[in-house]
């Protein structure tokens, strides 16, 4: 018998991003295309920059961890029924 074990745990790091968790660009170059019905959301923060030098690091992180949750959280109630 031949056994066989990856970690893919270093490959999810390389496609999440890892403050957000959300899929990042590797996983959109890699598994969007294979998507069947495939569902993409784009958001641009206007003066984000500005935002994250006047609240500082710690503050922005939470506010781009808490936009992802809710993001998330809208997409699990929108399709859970699909």
């Amino acid at each position: 018998m031949l056994a066989v074990r990856h970690d893919i745990t270093e490959i999810e790091r390389h496609r999440r991003d890892l403050l957000t968790g959300l899929p990042n660009r590797n996983w959109l170059m890699d598994d969007l295309p294979k998507a069947t019905k495939p569902i993409l959301l784009y958001i641009n923060i206007d003066d984000f920059s500005e935002f994250n030098n006047f609240y500082g690091k710690r503050i922005s992180d939470r506010a781009l961890i808490s936009l992802s949750h809710t993001c998330q959280e809208s997409r699990r109630r929108r399709f859970k029924h699909i």
